[in-house]
């Protein structure tokens, strides 16, 4: 209620109404332009909620759009981080690439051989570990270990296994596979053993040296040394040692018979003396597997004993010969070239060439049992009484029966290796023969 509604309910009695209208009508005459023209609160209208709306819904997506734009400036920005450092390790990756590269060009020979012996060394590692495990899973067998020494144990869980035993059982697919793992183990072993009996790096002078061994713990019985030079190219020196070992020498393979040619550098053969040995109390036997490889200017032979074989049994009433043999015959440039444990990268044909060799002669078994070393030379010389059985007996008996041996098979290679150089100057000197 205004101030002039309240005097006129309390006045309206006393006061002319005809009054109200003249000051009302006097008094709003009198305002002044300003206040008549004053702005007061309008309610909104409709076009302007939609411009509003519209600005809103702009400024939207204007503000998203820059966040995209931001967040697509930072991808870039991280894709072109990891190509630069992408770039930066291909370069590093490149750099040491050839830097390897570099370093296999120029390295020793020393370094190759230490390369060789790391890889065999952590292939053995782990192979002793397969078998740590297996004897530890065999707990049956740790508690008859006298026996495990005087009798090979059968550890192998499969067929695939048994060439470890040095046994080739009958399956065809089995047999080939222990075959080739045999041959190839022995290979490898190639570096290692020169490295060990001094052949690796030979001198220039002849060698033949046979150690008898003096460990009955190691089962072996001695080791043969041979380093000697020879004047014909090697490929004609290792084909007549190829041809010797397999007993293709009318007095060295005698007692030698080609049981299976595998392939052309494999074969499979037995041994049995048919004259006996000399002075010995029974009959003894072996079979072994050769392999040749062909290397730059250089051919390997190896060669490893079988003791049990399900195609062909061995008598169990014989002795078994257990043998480990590499030959490797190096071709030389000219008599003042000394050999060395690799093959060189170049070098002239070769007019001459060095042969080595290394035997491991192991203890024998019968029946599936190792034969002692004092049973061995009981067997070997049953007619010599204990008395003249000294250490220094026995030792020189035994140096001097395989010195004899490598003698031979070396006389036996010079005979073939005469032939094969006769043939070979009567074929070029008659090409229509």
């Amino acid at each position: 209620m205004s101030f002039v509604d309240a005097l006129m309910l309390d006045e309206s009695e006393d006061i002319d109404p005809s009054f109200f209208l003249v000051e009302e009508k006097d008094a709003l005459g009198t305002l002044p332009d300003e206040l008549s023209v004053t702005e007061l609160p309008t309610p909104p209208t409709k076009s302007t909620d939609l411009t509003t709306n519209a600005d809103r819904e702009a400024a939207r997506k204007r503000a998203k759009r820059e966040a995209y734009k931001k967040h697509i400036r930072k991808r870039q920005s991280e894709h072109l981080e990891l190509k630069a450092h992408v770039q930066q390790l291909e370069d590093q990756l490149d750099f040491l690439t050839k830097m390897k590269a570099i370093d296999e060009t120029f390295a020793s020979n020393w370094e190759n051989v230490a390369r060789e012996l790391a890889s065999l060394r952590q292939e053995s590692a782990a192979e002793n570990e397969k078998l740590r495990r297996k004897v530890a899973e065999q707990s049956e067998f740790i508690d008859t270990l006298q026996t495990l020494l005087a009798k090979k144990p059968r550890l192998a869980e499969t067929e695939h296994d048994e060439w470890k035993m040095l046994r080739l059982v009958a399956d065809k697919t089995a047999r080939l596979h222990g075959i080739n793992a045999l041959l190839t183990r022995q290979r490898q072993l190639l570096t290692a053993v020169f490295l060990q009996c001094g052949l690796l790096e030979s001198p220039d002078e002849d060698m033949l040296k046979v150690t008898v061994c003096s460990d009955i713990t190691k089962m072996l019985i001695s080791e043969s040394v041979r380093s000697v030079r020879m004047e014909a190219p090697y490929q004609i020196v290792a084909e007549a040692a190829w041809h010797v070992s397999l007993g293709n020498m009318s007095k060295w393979g005698e007692d030698y018979e080609v049981i299976e040619m595998i392939d052309p550098n494999t074969a499979y053969l037995k041994y049995t003396p048919r004259n006996g040995v000399a002075n010995a109390s029974g009959p003894l036997c072996a079979r072994y597997l050769y392999r040749r490889y062909y290397e730059k200017n250089r051919i390997c032979i190896v060669w490893k004993s079988i003791m049990e074989d399900d195609c062909y049994p061995l008598d169990e009433s014989v002795m078994r010969v257990h043998q480990s043999g590499w030959i490797v015959v190096e071709g030389e440039t000219s008599p003042n070239t000394s050999s060395s444990p690799l093959p060189p990268s170049s070098s002239p044909p070769s007019t001459s060439c060095r042969l080595k060799l290394f035997v491991q002669r192991h203890s024998p078994s019968r029946a599936g049992k190792l034969i002692h070393l004092t049973d061995v030379f009981q067997f070997i010389m049953p007619n010599i009484s204990l008395e003249k059985r000294t250490t220094e007996y026995v030792t020189e008996f035994i140096v001097n029966s395989f010195r004899n041996v490598e003698v031979a098979f070396e006389k036996a290679i010079d005979v073939v290796v005469r032939k094969l150089t006769y043939k070979k100057e009567l074929m070029s000197a008659n090409p229509d023969l």
